[in-house]
């Protein structure tokens, strides 16, 4: 038939017992699970398509997300498992995985990536906004550190290309090797 079917019980199984069991609309058309009638409500919604996306959209002002064990989650993406780990996995090794971090507008400011054409390689650098382009400022190498600009160490000391500064007036810069050295 047609239109809604209303279900008066608090649990709906689907399925044979001990087989997988599958949710889906007829024909196109996204699906959408909600609370509330779709009122005052997040959602999980699948959307139709070969390439279609799945979003989550809380309601309100609360905005937050468990996985794991989380009762009340405390933070927008909260995991709480033994070993909480979050893994970025790049299908083709001239891609750089990375977290983006966005300012209201949605422009990205600052970048966190990987780089690196090889397994052996791979290189992790921080890009930040300088006020009108993404630059980049720190990378960790496999073989150490490199800094673009100045590295400011303790706010005490800085190294700008052959020059070192310190910041305290009329002091002297020390060197002091360990031991008798």
């Amino acid at each position: 038939g047609t239109g809604n079917v209303n279900l008066n019980g608090d649990t709906v199984r689907v399925g044979d017992n001990d087989a997988n069991a599958t949710i889906t609309t007829q024909g196109t058309g996204d699906l959408t699970l909600s609370t509330n009638g779709g009122t005052d409500s997040g959602t999980i919604k699948i959307a139709d398509a070969a390439n279609g996306d799945i979003t989550l959209e809380t309601d309100g002002t609360g905005g937050q997300v468990g996985i794991g064990t989380v009762s009340s989650p405390d933070t927008d993406l909260h995991i709480k498992t033994p070993n909480a780990v979050i893994t970025l996995q790049r299908t083709a090794d001239a891609n750089q995985p990375g977290i983006d971090f966005q300012q209201s507008g949605g422009n990205v400011r600052a970048k966190l990536r990987m780089d690196g054409t090889s397994g052996t390689s791979n290189e992790v650098f921080i890009q930040t906004y300088d006020g009108s382009s993404l630059a980049e400022r720190f990378r960790v190498q496999h073989t150490g550190a490199k800094v673009t600009g100045t590295l400011n160490v303790d706010d005490g000391i800085s190294i700008t290309d052959n020059i070192i500064t310190t910041s305290a007036s009329n002091a002297d810069l020390e060197l002091k090797a360990s031991g008798t050295g």
